[in-house]
């Protein structure tokens, strides 16, 4: 749009500075703002200053906003940015990562930025942020989600990813364990809380005397520990439901249990979030009482009494400076305050569906498939994202931000997780359009259907029905699925009721098993999958296959070389030699092959070694491999021993040779001539410019076990013309 045409509409000119000033000084809007006017997503957990001003967290906006005493709303950590920077700046340039709790005394703003794995701090006097514990500051946290400020600067932290808890002394900045071993579970009631089991630990909160209260979140348990350091359950038989109010709080049935505060009278509000209520315990009697919510997941608009209003996932309770009970209503996006008989938005424009946004689409998609739309009608296309926000399994999540177009917006669900699924939409508004958000829309995602694949070859031949006795049999499983996703878990494949093997499904979803030891005679062969979260159980059709019983008759075979059965060759080189094998019957054993009559020093070898079973013929190759030899080689042992006889015989008394050895010269002349002539070698014209040569008869033996054990041999015979060197 040039500027020709902005100077001829002053109205939209106004119109694009006014957002343009909204976008560059979100602060300075928000300070002139009524809380009451701005929408919340995810709002989380809360904490009072003493003079009364409310901090929230803004979970799925990434920022924590302040609520003064005026109603007037303000951000005073995070950009809306999701990350981490910015220590050592101005707390409103920084980046958070999805935190969820909040803690504050007369000069710090504390942060659980569970995300970013640590606990951060705001000067409130300064503005400026800081990390104090976890990331690269000191000890590692893990998923922290909730914290809490004794009256000795000391700061408890709800570490839910190592079920544990974690104190820091902020003065010194040591952070050290003081429940939990790390390891999930229940146990240790009755002892040292250090060597207790918990299991995501989602609330803290910490009485006038020192006792640290916790939301043992997946154990359905509020828990003590006193200030020596015994723990104890206050509230919470470990049932997941809900059940027990007016009785004894240990025995009653709580569901999620998260944000938990104490007031000066030792009594405990909690936030039974999977129950969409707001629990008491009294610290008098210990009995537990619903306080807030009538156990409904919904909403309804503010005035009505506070056990006759529903409430969606509240997260947090607290109670203001003068005395009022506050909720946060996570789902419903606002935070509540019981105040004169009825519940009271506080902040948030909560979960009233305004005019025009809605959510379409199935009621049940299979896992790893489909998608459901986002729609804002309006007379005026309007402009900026769709933010969908999931509550799922008790945990309340942005699972995608998604561009409007044309008034829609479409959220693919292949990546949500089989389960029940409540899913909210929610607009930030632009420079015409008013902020808001849809009704819950529940969605169920379905366990994705599979399909097992059993394949059976053997020989070269895919999808074989049977096979020889002896012979390996390839048994191949896949587990498929129409929709995205790779199934994990086990494959299991049978013999039967026989297990053969098992495998984990997760690599391409196959598994390959190769066997010879299938017995002689019919098999039910089936692979079945187990399943997993996301994937359904399935089991192959059965494949019948046949182990070949050995035909009758008498096991036998022949041996014959094949080619030619004379090989000459000089000494040093190496001769082939072929041979083939017809056998008769069905062999149970290899025939093992053996070759002698070979030249002195010379070996034989077999390719292959030996003929395996399940084969009517084979052939196999003989190489025989020759040391070489000269005619000097030729002289005979006995000869040269008879040659150096007459020296030993000429030796003188003190062992010296006579001086006269031409004598035994010639004495020992004939017998020189005698063993030079060799060993029967015949002197020929051909071959080798007429060396001596010597033929060797080979005679190669199979031997196999035939019936009774007894065994079978048969020979076949090969020459091999062997000539000397020069």
């Amino acid at each position: 749009m040039g500027l020709s045409r902005l100077q001829s509409h002053p109205s939209l000119t106004a119109r694009l500075l006014t957002c343009l000033w909204l976008f560059l000084l979100p602060t300075a809007f928000e300070a002139q703002t009524l809380a009451t006017n701005v929408p919340l997503l995810l709002p989380s957990a809360i904490a009072f200053d003493s003079q009364g001003n409310l901090y929230i967290v803004e979970t799925g906006n990434q920022v924590v906003r302040k609520v003064d005493t005026a109603g007037r709303i303000s951000t005073v950590a995070g950009t809306g940015a999701q990350g981490y920077d910015g220590d050592g700046g101005p707390a409103t340039s920084a980046l958070l990562d999805s935190p969820q709790g909040v803690a504050v005394d007369s000069s710090n703003l504390y942060i659980a930025d569970t995300h970013n794995h640590c606990v951060r701090k705001v000067d409130l006097a300064r503005g400026v942020i800081s990390t104090v514990a976890g990331g690269t500051v000191n000890s590692l946290l893990s998923r922290p989600i909730s914290i809490a400020l004794d009256s000795k600067g000391r700061l408890y932290v709800a570490d839910a990813g190592s079920h544990q808890i974690r104190r820091v002394d902020l003065s010194s900045g040591i952070v050290t364990t003081v429940a939990g071993v790390g390891v999930q579970g229940y146990g240790g009631d009755g002892a040292q809380a250090l060597s207790a089991l918990l299991d995501s630990p989602q609330g803290l909160a910490i009485d006038t005397a020192g006792n640290l209260y916790l939301a043992d979140t997946h154990n359905h348990r509020v828990r003590r520990i006193d200030t020596a350091g015994a723990i104890t359950t206050v509230a919470g038989s470990g049932a997941f439901g809900y059940a027990g109010d007016s009785g004894a709080a240990v025995s009653a049935r709580l569901a999620l249990p998260q944000g938990l505060s104490v007031d000066p009278l030792g009594n405990v509000y909690l936030a039974d979030s999977a129950n969409h209520r707001v629990r008491l315990i009294d610290a008098k009697t210990g009995a537990i009482t619903t306080i807030a919510g009538d156990g409904t997941q919904g909403f309804t608009e503010d005035g009505a009494t506070p056990t006759s209003t529903p409430l969606d996932s509240p997260r947090a309770a607290s109670i203001s400076p003068n005395g009022r009970i506050t909720v946060v209503d996570t789902g419903n996006a606002r935070v509540r305050q019981i105040s004169q008989g009825s519940l009271q938005t506080i902040a948030g424009l909560g979960a009233v569906v305004p005019p025009g946004l809605s959510i379409m689409g199935p009621a049940s998609i299979s896992y790893g498939s489909g998608s459901i739309s986002a729609t804002l009608v309006s007379g005026v296309d309007a402009t900026g994202p769709i933010t969908f926000v999931d509550n799922f399994a008790g945990s309340t999540s942005v699972v995608a931000t998604v561009p409007l177009t044309s008034g829609l917006a479409l959220l693919d669900t292949s990546q949500l997780p089989a389960g029940q699924h409540t899913i909210t939409a929610s607009y930030a508004g632009d420079s015409s359009h008013a902020a808001a958000q849809s009704a819950a829309f529940p969605l169920v995602i379905t366990k994705a259907v599979t399909a097992t694949i059993l394949t059976v070859s053997t020989a070269g031949l895919v999808s074989a029905t049977s096979v020889d006795a002896g012979l390996p049999v390839l048994l191949t499983a896949h587990v498929a699925s129409a929709t995205k996703g790779t199934p994990i878990g086990t494959i299991l494949v049978s013999d039967g009721g026989t297990l053969l093997t098992a495998a984990n499904a997760s690599i391409a979803g196959d598994l390959v098993f190769s066997t010879s030891a299938l017995g002689m005679g019919p098999h039910s062969l089936y692979a079945a999958y187990s399943g997993d979260s996301n994937f359904q159980p399935s089991t192959s059709p059965t494949a019948l296959f046949t182990v070949n019983t050995p035909p009758a008759g008498a096991v036998d075979f022949t041996i014959a070389p094949t080619g030619a059965a004379s090989r000459t060759i000089v000494s040093g080189a190496s001769a082939d030699f072929t041979f083939a094998v017809q056998v008769q019957g069905n062999l149970s054993s290899p025939v093992t092959l053996a070759a002698t009559g070979l030249p002195d020093l010379a070996t034989a070898s077999f390719n292959p070694g030996s003929i395996t079973p399940g084969s009517s013929s084979a052939s196999f190759t003989m190489t025989i491999a020759t040391p070489q030899t000269s005619l000097l080689d030729r002289i005979r042992m006995p000869g040269v021993f008879a040659f150096l006889l007459p020296l030993f015989a000429l030796r003188g008394r003190r062992g010296r040779l006579v001086p006269k050895l031409f004598v035994a010269i010639l004495i020992c002349s004939p017998l020189l001539l005698v063993t030079g002539c060799g060993d029967r070698i015949n002197r020929g014209v051909g071959g080798n410019g007429g060396a001596p040569t010597k033929s060797y008869d080979i005679t190669v033996t199979g031997t196999v076990a035939g019936q009774g054990g007894t065994l079978i041999q048969h020979t076949a015979v090969v020459t091999l013309v062997l000539q000397a060197a020069k």
